[in-house]
C-alpha cells in the first residue's frame, strides 16, 4: 500500500485499526463504502521483493463487486461532509492466503455464535 502523504492515516497505524473509507477498485466511476482494517504486515518474503511497504488492508465492502480480481489496484478515498473526496493512497489486490482463509471461517463462526447467543439472551 502507498499512501500519499508517506504514512497511513492515524486509525491504520497500528494492526487492528480500522476507518471507514470510499475504495475504488478498477478503472471506472464505481466507488464502495468500506471498513478498512490493518492486518499484520506480510513478510518481505511472500510479496513483490520490489515493494518497500508490506502493509496488508482487509477492506470489507458494503456493496458486492463481482469483478474483483487479484492483480487489480484498489485506491483509498475519504470523503468529507462538504462533498469534497481526497484520495489517500492505493494498493495492489491479493489473493488471500491459507491462514488467512481459515481465520477468516473462525471468525465468521465466533460471530454467528455470538449471534446466537444474543438471540437467545433476548
Amino acid at each position: 500500500v502507498s499512501w500519499i502523504a508517506g504514512a497511513p492515516p492515524p486509525a491504520l497505524r497500528e494492526v487492528g485499526g480500522s476507518i471507514r473509507l470510499v475504495v475504488q477498485v478498477r478503472h471506472g466511476p464505481n466507488v464502495h463504502a468500506a471498513t478498512v482494517t490493518r492486518l499484520p504486515d506480510a513478510p518481505t518474503n511472500s510479496i513483490d521483493e520490489t515493494v518497500d511497504n508490506p502493509m496488508v488492508l482487509e477492506v470489507e465492502l458494503d456493496d458486492l463487486d463481482s469483478g474483483l480480481a487479484p492483480g487489480q489496484y484498489a485506491a483509498f478515498y475519504i470523503d468529507y461532509d462538504n462533498g469534497q473526496s481526497v484520495c489517500l493512497g492505493s494498493g495492489v489486490i491479493r489473493e488471500r492466503t491459507a491462514e488467512e482463509l481459515i481465520e477468516g471461517v473462525a471468525r465468521c463462526a465466533d460471530e454467528a455464535a455470538a449471534a446466537t447467543v444474543r438471540l437467545a439472551g433476548t
